[in-house]
């Protein structure tokens, strides 16, 4: 049997607790920085430049499709770190309503410049793992109307997902 954890490269080990003004420190009393996550920074080699309600995003039009989730109030992940394996996968974003997840991928400039037998592997383990998956392309008058549909048509999607499998009452 293989002991493949020795060939883990471990991050410095430390306790941390809280000091009485909330902050989180280390052994060496040294505060750390509570806004460490992986959103946005899945890929090292791009990681997301702009920050909107305090959530990154690697295109403007992912910022309005934020700002469309968080005054719907559904539940959101944006940009989020999975792995399968060793591959890291950032899709755009994920929303999870009755139980049921969708990937959702909004198709900008970059993903047209992906070649699809790519973009079809990057996602294969969704597809695998049975995840909905819905790809939208981003028109050039991209809007917060556009945002709003896009929420809709997920949205419709579960309900339907939910139709089907009798889970409403």
């Amino acid at each position: 049997m293989s002991n493949w954890y020795e060939e883990l490269n471990f991050a410095e080990e430390v306790e941390i607790t809280e000091d009485h003004q909330n902050n989180l420190v280390d052994r060496s009393e040294k505060v750390l920085d509570s806004e460490i996550n992986n959103q946005g920074y899945g890929h090292s080699l791009n990681p997301a430049p702009l920050i909107s309600y305090n959530v990154r995003h690697r295109a403007w039009y992912e910022a309005l499709f934020t700002a469309v989730c968080i005054r719907r109030e559904v539940l959101y992940f944006p940009l989020p770190l999975v792995l399968s394996g060793t591959q890291r996968i950032e899709p755009d974003a994920f929303i999870v309503k009755d139980g049921i997840p969708i990937l959702v991928e909004l198709d900008g400039l970059s993903h047209t410049e992906e070649l699809a037998s790519t973009e079809q592997n990057r996602l294969k383990p969704f597809r695998d793992n049975l995840v909905n998956i819905m790809r939208f392309p981003v028109p050039e008058d991209t809007d917060i109307d556009w945002a709003n549909d896009i929420l809709d048509q997920v949205l419709d999607r579960i309900e339907k997902i939910s139709n089907l499998y009798g889970s409403k009452a």
